[in-house]
């Protein structure tokens, strides 16, 4: 419930902000101005932050809705910079704690739901990469990859885990519901104009499962999955070549940014390997 009392205070200082014009006003120029708005009363970078995941997640909903045609916002960067390059993340048990809720859901949208959610931890895939999946081969533990083409054309395989191969195979038993003509190409497909699943839906879909747990929406995103999948496996002593590889990064220098998080497993590494500690 404090969840959703404070997205309700967020939601009422945005429409004390933007008054009585017709919702289908809000523009690109609102984001700058609703930020600014915010800095003059002094909040903290982290709170200006929340405001503008919310209203951020307010319009994807009327887009949704189809109270507005587009979204203005989809384009532009709302981060507010909080001396950290990389985003907040949540806690594993918190993540654990999402995949568990969505597997226990048997409806079509909840199996769906846990489906995306084990792919994106299991594979580190980008959100953009989920969604333009076209249906494959039930993977299987004897051959749980599967070569897709991401950013820049540039191909890389994936791998599944034994519970990502298990979410799907739970999925395809029911995606019919989601394509009963059975034509569409797509693993996740929409009735969108690309005939799949769009990325800001997906990151609805997380903000719900979110509240439904009690966990502020504005800590997990696909990209925040992401994240999560790069640094456990830092952490478990994967090196940034590979890392960069699953990750499908074109320049090293992009995946050492998981490199300033790990101070505490590079001490340790230090102190059990480095001939001077051993004294």
């Amino acid at each position: 419930m404090n969840t959703v009392s404070a997205y309700r205070t967020d939601l009422t200082k945005w429409f004390a902000f933007y008054g009585t014009n017709p919702l289908h006003h809000i523009s690109t120029d609102h984001h700058k101005q609703y930020r600014d708005y915010l800095f003059k009363q002094n909040l903290s970078p982290r709170s200006i932050a929340r405001h503008m995941s919310s209203m951020r997640q307010f319009i994807h909903f009327l887009v949704s809705e189809n109270v507005l045609r587009t979204d203005p916002w989809v384009d532009l960067c709302v981060g507010i910079k909080q001396g950290n390059r990389l985003p907040r993340l949540l806690d594993l048990p918190d993540l654990k704690r999402l995949i568990q809720v969505a597997q226990k859901d048997p409806s079509p949208e909840g199996v769906r739901c846990w489906t995306m959610i084990e792919l994106l931890y299991a594979t580190g895939m980008r959100v953009s990469e989920l969604v333009q999946l076209k249906i494959f081969p039930l993977p299987t533990t004897q051959t749980p990859s599967l070569l897709i083409q991401g950013k820049g054309g540039h191909e890389r395989f994936i791998f599944f885990t034994p519970q990502a191969i298990h979410a799907l195979k739970a999925y395809h038993n029911i995606r019919s519901f989601f394509d009963p003509s059975g034509k569409n190409p797509y693993l996740f497909p929409s009735k969108s104009k690309a005939g799949h699943m769009t990325r800001q839906r997906v990151g609805q879909i997380l903000a719900k499962l979110a509240l439904s747990c009690h966990i502020d929406p504005a800590l997990i995103s696909p990209h925040c999955i992401r994240h999560i999948f790069a640094t456990q496996l830092l952490q478990r002593g994967v090196n940034l070549i590979i890392l960069k590889q699953l990750l499908g990064h074109q320049d090293l220098s992009t995946t050492q940014i998981y490199t300033h998080i790990q101070p505490e497993k590079w001490r340790s590494i230090l102190e059990e390997c480095h001939p001077l500690s051993c004294a």
